[in-house]
C-alpha cells in the first residue's frame, strides 16, 4: 500500500471547485420561504425545477462521491480510528452547535414575534431525548436545521467507508450493484436516511481504488452530455413519464457534469493568485454550509422589512444574489475565527483555523 499519498495540483484544485459548486447549489434551495413549499407564480416554476429537482440533487451526489474518493486515500495515510475521530470533530460537533444555535434563534423569534421557525419543532415536543438525539444529532429524523441532515448521513457513510473499501477490494464492481439493489428495492434506513448518498460513496471509493483520479473518461462524458437532455425532457414533461431508475440516472449523470466542469476549470486556472483565491473559498465551504440556514433567515427578515414577505417578481433577485453574497460575507468574516479558542473553532467551523 502506498504511504503518504498526495494528489496532483490539478486534482486538488478540481476537488476545491467541486466543493464550491456543490455547496452553492445545496444551499440555494434553502432560501426562505422555500420555493418548493410556498405558493409560487408560474414563471418561477422552471427555476424551481432547475434548482430544486435537478441541481441540488446532483450536487449532493457529486459531493458525496468526491468525499468518499478523498476518504479512500485518507485511509492510506491514516488509520480508520484517526479518520473517524477527525470526522467526529469536523462533522458531529459543528452539527450539534449549529442545530442548538437554530433552536435558540427559533425560540427567541417565537418569543419576540410569535412566529414558528425551523427549530421550534425540537422545542415543542417537550421531549429531552428527542431534543438531543433528533433535534441536535438527527439520529432518526431531521434536525432543528433540516438541511444539516446531510451531515448526519455523511458522517455515517464515513464510518462505513472501511467496510466499503474491504468489499470493493474483495468483490469489486459487485459491491456497487449490491448497494444499488438495496437502495432500489429496500432501504438503508435508519442507518442512512438518504441512501443515494451511500450509493455515491460506494462509487467514489470504487473509482478511487480502480482509477485513482477524477478525470471523466470519454465514455462517461457521453453519458453526462446525454443526461441533461433526458433530465430536462422528463422534468419539463416533454417525455411523458419517468423510467426505471430515473432518479439514480439523474443524480449520477448530472454529478458527472459537475465533476467534469470542475476538471476543466482546474485545467484552465493558471494564475497563482486565482488558485489561492479558490483555495481560500473552498476552505470556508463547510462554514458556509453550517451557517447558511441562520444567515438566510436573517437576510430574509431584512428582505421582509424592506421589500416584501412573499415570493414576488423581485424575489428572483434575492434568490439568485443571496448565496454569492453569503459566500462573500462569510469569506470576509472567517479569518476572525482564528482569534477564538481551539474548542470554539471546532464547534463553529469543524476545524482549527
Amino acid at each position: 500500500m502506498i504511504k503518504n499519498f498526495a494528489f496532483s495540483q490539478s486534482t486538488s484544485l478540481q476537488i476545491k471547485y467541486i466543493r464550491i459548486l456543490c455547496i452553492y447549489f445545496m444551499i440555494i434551495v434553502q432560501i426562505p420561504p422555500w420555493m418548493k413549499e410556498a405558493y409560487i407564480r408560474d414563471f418561477f416554476e422552471p427555476i424551481k425545477i432547475l434548482f430544486y429537482d435537478i441541481f441540488v440533487r446532483s450536487s449532493v451526489t457529486a459531493l458525496s462521491y468526491v468525499s468518499s474518493f478523498l476518504i479512500y486515500f485518507g485511509l492510506i495515510n491514516k488509520s480508520r480510528r484517526t479518520i473517524s475521530f477527525t470526522r467526529f470533530k469536523s462533522i458531529v460537533l459543528p452539527l450539534v452547535f449549529w442545530n442548538l444555535l437554530m433552536i435558540i434563534f427559533s425560540a427567541g423569534m417565537f418569543y419576540i414575534k410569535g412566529s414558528s421557525y425551523p427549530g421550534m419543532e425540537s422545542i415543542a415536543a417537550f421531549d429531552l431525548l428527542d431534543f438531543f438525539f433528533n433535534g441536535l444529532l438527527a439520529l432518526n429524523s431531521k434536525p432543528a436545521t433540516g438541511s444539516l441532515a446531510f451531515l448526519r448521513d455523511f458522517f455515517v457513510c464515513s464510518l462505513l467507508s472501511s467496510c466499503l473499501v474491504f468489499a470493493i477490494r474483495k468483490i469489486g464492481f459487485y459491491a456497487i450493484l449490491i448497494v444499488l439493489a438495496i437502495h432500489t428495492f429496500y432501504s438503508f434506513e435508519p442507518i442512512v436516511m438518504r441512501s443515494t448518498i451511500l450509493v455515491a460513496f460506494t462509487i467514489g471509493i470504487y473509482v478511487a481504488h480502480k482509477v485513482g483520479e477524477l478525470k471523466i473518461s470519454s465514455y462517461f462524458r457521453e453519458i453526462y452530455i446525454l443526461a441533461p437532455s433526458v433530465v430536462l425532457s422528463v422534468e419539463f414533461s416533454i417525455l411523458s413519464e419517468k423510467f426505471f431508475l430515473y432518479d439514480t440516472f439523474k443524480r449520477a449523470g448530472l454529478s458527472l457534469l459537475f465533476i467534469n466542469i470542475s476538471y476543466v476549470l482546474a485545467l484552465k486556472t493558471k494564475s497563482f493568485i486565482w488558485r489561492e483565491r479558490i483555495t481560500n473559498i473552498a476552505n470556508i465551504t463547510s462554514l458556509i454550509y453550517l451557517s447558511h440556514s441562520l444567515a438566510f433567515l436573517f437576510f430574509w427578515g431584512v428582505w421582509n422589512i424592506l421589500i416584501a414577505d412573499k415570493i414576488t417578481p423581485e424575489y428572483l433577485v434575492f434568490f439568485l444574489l443571496l448565496p454569492p453574497f453569503c459566500f462573500y460575507f462569510i469569506y470576509r468574516l472567517a479569518p476572525f475565527s482564528s482569534y477564538l479558542s481551539f474548542p470554539l473553532q471546532f464547534l463553529i467551523t469543524g476545524k482549527k483555523q
